[in-house]
């Protein structure tokens, strides 16, 4: 029972094997991908406005799309979306490359802390054991 989940999209209970969204929706989202897909090849310099208005798809789902790298912008196209941390235009995932290695970075720091934390504190401890 430990697979039975809701799904992320509609809230029906479905039996999760690998995806966080019940069969229906995971169809319902490829059809709008395909949708999105198809009129991209045919026009290949819209907008994701333009986009979402004929295809019937929202911005948001397409922006996902594209956050998930299933649609790759490229200089021939006008579709991209924002950097969540800076705002910069970026054309796939959440973050663009300055605030992903800033990121990195702060993420690498912070572990090396909690490292040196628990040093101090296992020879914090021993001392005063060997007070006693």
């Amino acid at each position: 029972m430990e697979n039975l989940k809701n799904c992320k999209s509609c809230g029906k209970l479905f039996l999760k094997v690998s995806r966080n969204i019940c069969p229906d929706c995971f169809q319902e989202e490829e059809d709008c991908f395909l949708k999105v897909k198809n009129y991209l090849d045919e026009h290949p310099n819209a907008t994701v406005l333009e986009v979402s208005t004929e295809t019937e798809v929202t911005q948001k789902q397409i922006k996902k799309f594209i956050e998930e790298g299933r649609l790759i912008t490229t200089q021939f196209t006008r579709l991209s979306i924002e950097c969540e941390r800076c705002g910069v235009e970026i054309s796939q995932g959440k973050y663009c490359e300055s605030c992903q290695e800033e990121l990195k970075e702060g993420f690498k720091s912070s572990t090396t802390k909690k490292e040196e934390q628990k040093e101090a504190g296992k020879i914090h401890i021993r001392d005063r054991l060997d007070k006693r």
